[in-house]
C-alpha cells in the first residue's frame, strides 16, 4: 500500500480551507472626483470598523499603464468597491482597474460592490451621459485598439448590473456610507478566515458530514457537537466549517481555547466580552459581571442569525454562561461545540454529535508524508518501511502524525530508525493527559487498570474483575467512553488508542521511575521478575500481571516476595512459570487468576476475606483449604483441569457465588456443596448426596447408551431471560439427531465437534445455543453405599450434562432431572421429573427416594447464573 502511494505526485489531495487575503477591500475611484470627500470618508469609516482597505494615495500624474503593484493589490483583496463618479470613465487607469477587478471576480470569486456616487446606474450600464462622452473619447484615442475599448465597455456594463449602492442628491452621505459599511462587514468581519492547517488532509469529508448536521436550509436553532479524543482534529474541523459557512450569517464568533481561558484571569467574563465584541463588531466592550453578560447575550443575539463556535469546552458552566439555551439566539442560528466529553453535550441537550474518528491508513500516510517529506508520499526505498512504522505508532491520530513527521523531517535513515525506537513526545502526551486530569479519582483508577492490563478484554470481564476490587467499573467505563479515552467495539471488547495506553503506563512508571517495586501496577514481565526475585515490592503495589512474550519463561521466586505487598488486590499470571516456595500471599487479594498454578495448597495464613474471583485453571492444587471456606464476596470459582484436586469444600459461606467450573478435574471425589446456597453436582467418583437442589434451567442427565440419545425428551419452552444455552452431549451430534431432537435450532457452522446454533423459531428467548460434544468415561463407579433397588453392586456411568447461562425470567426446561440407570435401558425411558416454578416455596425441595435409585428429583434454587461441569 505504501509503496504505491510513494509514487503519487507532490500535490496535496485536500482542498484549501483558508484563503489568505492581504486586504479586505480594494477601493477603485477617480481621484479628482472623490479623493478628498466621499472616498476619504468611506476609507476612514472602513478603518474605524477594523476593515483593512487599500486605496491608491498617489496624487502625482499617472503614467499610461497601470502599475503591477496596483494589480497585485486587486488580486490580494477580498472585495473590490468601485466608486462610479462623473469622470470615472475618463481615466484609462480606472478602466484598466475595472477589467482587472472583473477578472479576479471570475478567477478568485471576489466580491464586487458598485457604488454610484451622484450618477445614474443606467448611464454607467449603457454608457450614456458623461460615461458615453468618456467612452467616445476613448474610441478616438484608441481607434487602433478597439478591442481594449470594447473590454472597457463590457466591464462598465457588467459591474453596473451588479447589486450596489446609489447616492442621490437628497440622501445623507453619512447614512449612505454606514449602509455600505454594514454590507461590507457582513462579508468581511464575519468571515475573517481562520488558519485551519498547513495540510488539511481528509478535511473535505469531515466538513461534508458537519454540513449535513448543520443543514443551513432549516430555520431552527441548532447546536452541534464535535466530539473526540485530544489531538484528533476537532478544532481543525470546526475552523474549516466556520470558514466555509460564516458568510451566511449576520454575525459570527469563534471562541478558541474555552477550557484554558475560562480558568485564566479573564474567566467567563472575558469569554462573554469576546463573544459580544465579535457580534457587535466593536472593540474594548466591557462586561461588569457574568450574570450581566448572560443578559446581554440574550438581548443582543435573540434577533440575530449567528454562528458561534465554542472550542474545547470541558465544563457545563461554560455552556450555561455562553450558550445557555436555544431561545437565546435568532432564527437560523448555529452553535458548534467541540469537546472531549460527550456527557457535556448530552446534558446540554446537544443531540447532533459528530464523533471524529482516527484517519485511515491512506490519509494517515499522506498527512505524515506532507510533514516528513513535504510531499504526499514517501520516497522509494528504506523510507517506505520506516513510514509504515511511523503510521503504526501514530495509529491515525493527526497530532501524532504531525509531530512525528516534523521531528523526522530531513533526517537520515539512521536517525529515523533511532528515533522510532521508543519514540515519545511530551507535546503529544501533554495533549492527551488533559482528559485524564479531569477524571474523578476512582475513574482514573479504572483508566490506569485498563491501560496496564485490560486493553482488548471484554467489558463484562473487566467489570467483573474491577467490581471485585470495590471499584465502580460500570460508571468508570461509561465516563471513559464519553471522554473518548476508550471505545467498546467488536463484540463488547474495550479498545484504547496505543498512545493513550502509553500515556497511562507512563503515569504509573512516573510513580517510581527507577524502582518498579514502588509503582502501583506492574505489567512488564522483566519488572515483575525484578520485584519477585529481589523482594523489592512495596505496599504501593495494587496489581500485577504476568504475560511474557517469551515461551517457557520462568521466574524463581523469593520466598517472601509477597510479604511487603500488603495492598495487592490483583494477581494475574497467564503464561509464566513461577518456581520456588511462597511463604505468604496477601490477604487483600480480590482477584487471583493463575494459569497452571504450581501450589498444591495455599499458605495456611492465606485468608482473603474479600476475594471475589478465583481462577486456577490447570493448577496443581489438591485442596483449597480452610481459609477459602468463608469467602462471602466470591462470585466466580474456576478450577478447570486441576487434575489433582480431590474435593471442593463446603461453599455455604459463599452466598454470592455465581459461577463454578470444575470440568476435567479427574481426581475429584467429593463436592460437599450445601444445598441452601448452591447446586450439588454429581462428579465422577463422588458420593451421592441425600438430596439434590438444582435451578430448573440447569440439570445433569445420565442416560444409559449413546444409541438411545434420540429418545431424549427435552422440551424448550419460551423464556425471556435466557441469554445463552449450551448443551453438552457425549456423542458427536449428527444433523439427523439435531433435526429430530432440536427442530428449532439452525446450524451456524458445520465443524464438529462444538457447533453453534441459532434459534429459528420463537419457542425460546435464547439468542444463542451451543451444542458441545464432550468425551466421558464409559463407566464411572458409584460409591458402594449407593443403594439400588435391583442390584446394589451394579455400577452406573454419566453421559450427559446441560450447561446454561441465564439471567432472570422463567425456567428453561419443562422437565429436567438426574437419572441413574442400570446397564439396560429402563422401559419407561429417562423418567424426567417436573421442575418447580418460580413461585414455589424454597422449602419444597424433594429428597432422593431411597427406594427408587433410578431417579434423583432435584429441587429449586435461585442464585446460580452459570454452571460448567463436564466429565
Amino acid at each position: 500500500m505504501l509503496a504505491s502511494m510513494a509514487n503519487r505526485g507532490a500535490s496535496s489531495s485536500s482542498a484549501s480551507f483558508t484563503k489568505s487575503w492581504k486586504y479586505h477591500v480594494f477601493l477603485s475611484f477617480k481621484g479628482e472626483d472623490t479623493r478628498h470627500n466621499f472616498t476619504d470618508h468611506l476609507y476612514s469609516a472602513l478603518c474605524q470598523q477594523g476593515i483593512n482597505s487599500f486605496r491608491d494615495d498617489d496624487e502625482l500624474i499617472r503614467g499610461e499603464e497601470i502599475s503591477s503593484a496596483l494589480f497585485t493589490a486587486i488580486e490580494e483583496s477580498k472585495i473590490s468597491v468601485v466608486v462610479f463618479s462623473k469622470n470615472y470613465a475618463s481615466s484609462k487607469w480606472c478602466l484598466d482597474e475595472l477589467v482587472k477587478i472583473l477578472d479576479c471576480k471570475k478567477s478568485k470569486q471576489q466580491l464586487v460592490i458598485p457604488v454610484f456616487y451622484k450618477v445614474n446606474p443606467s448611464d454607467v450600464r449603457n454608457q450614456r451621459g458623461s460615461f458615453g462622452d468618456a467612452l467616445a473619447n476613448m474610441e478616438c484615442k484608441y481607434k487602433e485598439n478597439m478591442q481594449k475599448v470594447n473590454k472597457w465597455r463590457a466591464a462598465l456594463s457588467q459591474v453596473a448590473s451588479l447589486s450596489g449602492f446609489t447616492l442621490d442628491e437628497r440622501q445623507s452621505e453619512y447614512e449612505f456610507i454606514q449602509n455600505i459599511i454594514e454590507e461590507i462587514s457582513k462579508h468581511v468581519l464575519n468571515t475573517v478566515c481562520l488558519e485551519v492547517a498547513e495540510h488539511p488532509v481528509g478535511m473535505q469529508a469531515q466538513v461534508q458530514v458537519m454540513n449535513e448536521l448543520l443543514d443551513l436550509g432549516e430555520s431552527d436553532v441548532r447546536m452541534i457537537g464535535v466530539w473526540g479524543t485530544g489531538g484528533i482534529g476537532k478544532t481543525t474541523i470546526a475552523k474549516a466549517v466556520y470558514n466555509s459557512i460564516a458568510h451566511k450569517f449576520e454575525s459570527c464568533s469563534f471562541l478558541a481555547n474555552v477550557r484554558e481561558r475560562s480558568t485564566s484571569h479573564e474567566g467567563s467574563v472575558g469569554l462573554q466580552e469576546n463573544l459580544l465584541s465579535d457580534i457587535q463588531r466593536v472593540k474594548n466592550l466591557k462586561v461588569t459581571n457574568v450574570d450581566k453578560g448572560v443578559t446581554m447575550i440574550k438581548e443582543w443575539l435573540s434577533r440575530r442569525k449567528v454562528l458561534l463556535v465554542l472550542d474545547d469546552v470541558d465544563d457545563m458552566e461554560q455552556l450555561h454562561k455562553l450558550v445557555g439555551a436555544r431561545d437565546w439566539f435568532g432564527v437560523g442560528s448555529r452553535i458548534i461545540i467541540t469537546t472531549r466529553d460527550k456527557q457535556l453535550l448530552t446534558a446540554h441537550e446537544v443531540n447532533l454529535i459528530h464523533e471524529v474518528k482516527i484517519l485511515d491508513d491512506d490519509k494517515a500516510l499522506e498527512l505524515f508524508c506532507w510533514h516528513a517529506f513535504k510531499t504526499s508520499g514517501p520516497p522509494l526505498g528504506d523510507y517506505v518501511k520506516l513510514a509504515e512504522r511511523a503510521i503504526r505508532y501514530a495509529q491515525g491520530l493527526p497530532l501524532a502524525l504531525k509531530v512525528l513527521g516534523c521531528c523526522l523531517c530531513g533526517g537520515s535513515i539512521d536517525k529515523w530508525e533511532h528515533a522510532l525506537d521508543g519514540f515519545k513526545s511530551k507535546k503529544i502526551q501533554d495533549v492527551l493527559k488533559i482528559s485524564y486530569d479531569t477524571l474523578d479519582d476512582i475513574v482514573k483508577e479504572v483508566f490506569l487498570d485498563i491501560a496496564c492490563f485490560f486493553k482488548g478484554k471484554s467489558r463484562n470481564y473487566v467489570i467483573e474483575t474491577l467490581e471485585a476490587c470495590d471499584l465502580s467499573p460500570r460508571y468508570g467505563i461509561e465516563v471513559l467512553i464519553e471522554k473518548a479515552l476508550i471505545s467498546v467495539e467488536h463484540g463488547d471488547y474495550i479498545r484504547m488508542h496505543d498512545l493513550l495506553e502509553e500515556m497511562g503506563k507512563d503515569i504509573v512508571e512516573q510513580e517510581s521511575p527507577t524502582e518498579a517495586g514502588g509503582r502501583s501496577r506492574l505489567w512488564f514481565h522483566e519488572d515483575v521478575e525484578h520485584v519477585l526475585t529481589n523482594n523489592t515490592g512495596k505496599k504501593k503495589i495494587v496489581a500485577i500481571m504476568l504475560n511474557s512474550p517469551k515461551k517457557d519463561y520462568e521466574i524463581f521466586l523469593d520466598v517472601d516476595c509477597f510479604s511487603k505487598m500488603k495492598n495487592l488486590k490483583i494477581f494475574m499470571n497467564y503464561n509464566v512459570c513461577l518456581s520456588g516456595d511462597i511463604g505468604c500471599l496477601p490477604n487483600m487479594l480480590r482477584v487471583l487468576d493463575w494459569y497452571r498454578c504450581p501450589l498444591q495448597s495455599f499458605p495456611p495464613n492465606f485468608r482473603p476475606k474479600g476475594l471475589g474471583l478465583l481462577n486456577l485453571p490447570y493448577s496443581r492444587i489438591k485442596q483449597l483449604g480452610e481459609g477459602l471456606k468463608h469467602l462471602t464476596k466470591l462470585t466466580s470459582l474456576n478450577l478447570m483441569g486441576s487434575e489433582f484436586l480431590t474435593e471442593i469444600p463446603d461453599l455455604s459461606g459463599s452466598p454470592n457465588l455465581r459461577y463454578l467450573n470444575a470440568s476435567c478435574c479427574e481426581s475429584l471425589v467429593e463436592a460437599a456443596v450445601n444445598t441452601e446456597h448452591f447446586i450439588n453436582v454429581l462428579l465422577p467418583g463422588s458420593e451421592v448426596p441425600e438430596s439434590l437442589s438444582f435451578r430448573k434451567d440447569v440439570g445433569v442427565l445420565l442416560p444409559n447408551d449413546n444409541d438411545h440419545l434420540l429418545d431424549l425428551p427435552i422440551e424448550i419452552p419460551w423464556t425471556s431471560g435466557l441469554e445463552n444455552l449450551v448443551l453438552c452431549i457425549v456423542c458427536e451430534p449428527t444433523e439427523s439427531f439435531i433435526r429430530l431432537q432440536f427442530p428449532y435450532l439452525s446450524i451456524l457452522n458445520s465443524t464438529y465437534p462444538g457447533n453453534d446454533y441459532s434459534v429459528s423459531k420463537g419457542l425460546t428467548g435464547a439468542g444463542h445455543v451451543g451444542l458441545r460434544y464432550i468425551a466421558v468415561p464409559r463407566k464411572i463407579p458409584l460409591p458402594a453405599h449407593t443403594k439400588r433397588r435391583s442390584d446394589d453392586q451394579l455400577k452406573s456411568f454419566i453421559h450427559r450434562i446441560i450447561n446454561v447461562s441465564y439471567k432472570g425470567g422463567r425456567g428453561l426446561f419443562k422437565s429436567c432431572g438426574v437419572h441413574l440407570s442400570l446397564n439396560s435401558m429402563p422401559k419407561d425411558g429417562f423418567g424426567f421429573c417436573s421442575m418447580p416454578e418460580d413461585g414455589d416455596d424454597d422449602e419444597n425441595e424433594e429428597e432422593l427416594d431411597a427406594d427408587d435409585g433410578d431417579e434423583v428429583r432435584p429441587g429449586k434454587r435461585k442464585k446460580i447464573t452459570s454452571l460448567c461441569i463436564s466429565m
